[in-house]
């Protein structure tokens, strides 16, 4: 929540990792900022799917 408060920080992407996974729980994540909520247990590729929506798919990396 102290992150979104701040503009300069706006642009950061926020991900939440909790073994709480009951549906008000993952709502005040959500309230409280978070771009994305995810219950353990998960798997790598779990995580990096969900992430990987942040990113454009056609973004080159730097230096390319």
């Amino acid at each position: 929540q102290r992150m979104r408060e701040r503009p300069e920080w706006g642009h950061i992407k926020i991900v939440m990792l909790s073994a709480k996974g009951r549906e008000a729980e993952v709502s005040k994540g959500m309230s409280l900022g978070a771009d994305l909520y995810i219950t353990k247990p998960f798997s790598t590729q779990e995580l990096i799917r969900a992430i990987g929506g942040f990113f454009p798919r056609d973004a080159k990396q730097d230096g390319a």
